[in-house]
């Protein structure tokens, strides 16, 4: 507690004890404030999980593509794993797992529209395949997760399409 003397005019003193209003208020503010800055910094580990995995496969599609684009006559492949995957066709192919401990932790994979668990690229990059069918669907989630990212590769291009949804 703060303890102030106070002159007044007639020589008296007077003693203030506490905080005035206005000092509990800037308080009050500053606090409000860093905790407002600091909110984003403690987020859901899971969700930032999910996203270390995203940015890997995202950056293994990407590797698989340029692959197949440098050796038309052998391209590349990516094997879907219910924990990970593996990029095949490239010179020393890559097994991702995101059952261990890490970054990527708990993180599981499921699919629709692909065809045996396999992402086939032509020598163009895109997806090899029918230009007119699904585009295959990968979601990361991890149990528990309120939030799940779903991954869609576009058939005909070969782009990449990450977007959060909510988890089932």
């Amino acid at each position: 507690m703060m303890h102030d003397s106070m002159s007044h005019r007639d020589g008296s003193t007077a003693t203030r004890e506490g905080f005035t209003l206005l000092e509990v208020l800037i308080v009050v503010i500053i606090a409000g404030t860093l905790t407002a800055l600091a909110l984003p910094y403690f987020g859901d580990s899971r969700t930032s999980r999910i996203t270390s995995a995203y940015q890997q496969l995202h950056s293994d599609i990407l590797l698989a593509q340029a692959a197949s684009l440098s050796n038309p006559t052998s391209p590349s492949t990516i094997q879907l794993l219910p924990g990970g995957y593996r990029v095949e066709g490239i010179a020393d192919p890559v097994l991702v797992s995101f059952s261990g401990h890490g970054d990527t932790s708990g993180v599981l994979m499921t699919w629709v529209n692909v065809n045996q668990s396999r992402l086939p690229f032509n020598h163009y990059g895109a997806l090899d395949g029918d230009p007119d069918a699904l585009d295959p669907r990968i979601t990361l989630t991890i149990p528990g997760c309120p939030s799940a990212l779903e991954v869609t590769l576009v058939n005909s291009s070969g782009e990449i399409q990450g977007e959060w949804v909510g988890a089932n």
